[in-house]
């Protein structure tokens, strides 16, 4: 038995005698597959102790590390919630769950989960995450804090005076890229509207005030592959392929499609739009090598950028956090979480145990 696997089962036997877990959990037992090839986690968090009510143990909870530091710092625990969402600050310290500020993000529609959290980096000491809160038109907000027990909050607009077109816009979907520099992150997103029948894209940098340095291409109707109205998708943009991707519900299924946009020549109109129909499902991450994943049913499914199956492997519990640039070891790497209670008994506290786990990009494939 390896000496990690080891270790954490010796925590489980110990807070058993003071705790509950289900009898049987069936995505714990698939992310194990895939957590005894990560290796160590390189973060660990906990335990955090709560005193949740109930009917909290139905919610899916979900961990996502601060970009800045994921080895040696906090993150972001989020549940979802019968309103919407909730997300908590943990610390990379052992706390309470109350004494961490949270945030209550609200539904966009009584029946959907629309939004995307996002860890960015940034040039001061703080902690930040990008929150796009879709189906709720305009609304990019950047959430910072200074202290794990205060949380100060930046809202914009997508309308800033720095990009006149995209007043007026609707928000589709953003993407962060992890660029190859520290202190921030480019950011991109693809708008519909502002004054005519289009979708724009739109390319900036993340900071802690907000977006800077807006610059919005040319109007396009997307080669006549999108509905026109769109309002809650997956959009990605690459910049070291000039790709983007678009990923949105249609009918019982998914729609797929990616076109070239380059953002150094950012007033050229986009091209080469293509449908990606060996993609079954959603398309949920685009990695900087190009190669594109969609999570279903509990597992991780490899496309190629063309949309072709490459392979897949299961993940459970596990979350799939961001990739990330390493300025240390000069690659990227993709970094999982998983996030799991031990359910309090007999006036017990509730005690919620975080690991982090990370592997180049590059191996990805030995997950398989």
């Amino acid at each position: 038995m390896r000496k990690h696997t080891l270790l954490f089962a010796l925590s489980v036997a110990f807070a058993l005698a003071a705790c509950s877990m289900p009898p049987y959990n069936e995505q714990l037992s698939l992310a194990q597959v895939t957590r005894s090839k990560l290796g160590e986690p390189v973060n660990r968090i906990g335990p955090v102790y709560a005193n949740l009510d109930p009917s909290a143990q139905e919610n899916q909870f979900y961990f996502l590390p601060t970009r800045d530091d994921p080895e040696n710092s906090g993150g972001f625990l989020a549940a979802t919630t019968s309103y919407g969402l909730r997300v908590w600050y943990l610390a990379d310290y052992s706390a309470g769950l109350e004494s961490s500020w949270s945030i209550d993000l609200d539904n966009g529609s009584d029946t959907t989960f629309n939004f995307l959290l996002e860890a960015i980096e940034s040039s001061m000491a703080g902690y930040y995450f990008l929150s796009l809160t879709r189906n709720l038109p305009n609304d990019l907000r950047t959430i910072s804090s200074m202290s794990p027990a205060s949380v100060s909050q930046y809202s914009t607009a997508i309308s800033l005076s720095s990009a006149p077109l995209v007043a007026g816009m609707d928000a589709v979907g953003a993407s962060v890229f992890p660029d190859s520099t520290t202190g921030t992150d480019p950011l991109y997103f693809l708008g519909y509207g502002g004054g005519a029948s289009s979708y724009y894209e739109c390319a900036g940098q993340t900071s802690i005030s907000g977006f800077a340095s807006i610059v919005t291409g040319p109007g396009t109707i997307l080669g006549g592959l999108v509905p026109l109205g769109l309002s809650s998708a997956f959009y990605f943009h690459d910049p070291l392929h000039d790709k983007s991707y678009l990923s949105y519900p249609s009918g019982s299924g998914y729609v797929s499609c990616s076109w070239t946009w380059d953002t150094d020549n950012y007033l050229t109109a986009a091209s080469g739009f293509q449908l990606l129909g060996g993609i079954d499902g959603p398309i949920d991450a685009v990695l900087s090598t190009g190669q594109l994943l969609s999570f279903e049913n509990g597992r991780c499914t490899v496309y190629s950028g063309a949309g072709a199956k490459l392979y897949d492997f299961p993940l459970g519990s596990l979350k799939f956090c961001y990739e990330r640039w390493d300025p240390v070891d000069g690659r990227f790497e993709l970094f999982f979480s998983l996030a799991y209670w031990l359910w309090g008994r007999d006036e017990k506290s509730d005690q919620l145990y975080v690991e982090v786990y990370s592997i180049p990009t590059t191996s990805l494939s030995s997950l398989k």
